[in-house]
């Protein structure tokens, strides 16, 4: 049987925050339905999990699905039983790999992951672990996922995206940092900045300068810090914007995924 010898972990929720990923391990929380901004690994650590689309298809009896960004679907599963959500890279080179690996498609949700029992049990020993700077977690030799996804000789970043990219890792509160800013910035046009970081990373130039200031606030939150400060050091307007942000991206309220009463183990990779 699955993790028969693995010690039962408690349902405390595990927050563990990469450079380029985000992953939960916690309750499932019962039926919900989700729209990631970023593709997401889901792992029913427990039990069976169902997935549907949200405007309907047919119902996938599933333990792991990979879902691509912005697809919107209903995940039901037992109140208590655990899942593990792993936030892909927002550049979709994790989505790219692990799509590889996986067996169905189904409208759009990818299941039936090759060597799943293996993967259930990669989750499961992480959740009842206390993460640590040279473990697995921090490496990500986590499913065979490289350390840093724009690292790839193979397929290489132009430098100008990678300035930008850079400018605002050091600058994730600069306001009005707009797409306009960005092409005087590299000389370039609107639509030609617009192509460039599709072209390069997979999403916009929007896209990817929200999701880094939600990444800053998360890992400042971690930190102790309170929402409202984590939201206006990241670069939103307020508190309010940084959920409604948040919730395009993860698909679920901040304060839900990030405080559960106090109780959350935090983990940064340093």
């Amino acid at each position: 049987m699955l993790g028969s010898q693995i010690m039962a972990a408690s349902n405390t929720p595990l927050i563990y925050v990469g450079r380029h990923r985000v992953l939960y391990i916690g309750p499932s929380y019962g039926l919900r339905t989700r729209r990631y901004g970023a593709a997401a690994l889901l792992v029913a650590m427990d039990g069976p999990m169902r997935v549907a689309r949200a405007e309907g298809s047919s119902v996938i009896t599933t333990r792991v699905v990979l879902l691509p960004p912005q697809l919107a679907v209903q995940v039901a599963a037992p109140e208590q039983d655990r899942v593990a959500v792993l936030f892909l890279d927002v550049y979709q080179r994790d989505y790219l790999l692990l799509r590889r690996q996986m067996r169905r498609n189904m409208a759009g949700i990818l299941c039936d992951m090759g060597d799943e029992d293996d993967c259930i049990r990669q989750f499961r020993v992480l959740s009842a672990e206390q993460p640590s700077p040279d473990s697995r977690l921090a490496s990500f030799d986590l499913l065979n996922l490289p350390e840093d996804p724009l690292d790839n000789p193979q397929d290489p970043i132009d430098g100008r995206v990678v300035d930008v990219i850079n400018f605002i890792r050091l600058n994730p509160q600069t306001e009005g940092f707009s797409t306009s800013e960005i092409a005087r910035r590299l000389h370039l046009s609107v639509p030609r900045v617009v192509q460039l970081f599709r072209s390069n990373i997979g999403v916009s130039f929007g896209t990817y300068r929200n999701w880094h200031r939600v990444h800053c606030a998360v890992v400042s939150v971690a930190l102790g810090h309170s929402f409202t400060r984590a939201a206006v050091d990241a670069g939103f307007v307020d508190l309010s914007h940084f959920c409604n942000t948040f919730k395009r991206m993860f698909g679920i309220n901040a304060s839900h995924f990030l405080s559960s009463h106090g109780e959350s183990r935090f983990f940064i990779d340093p």
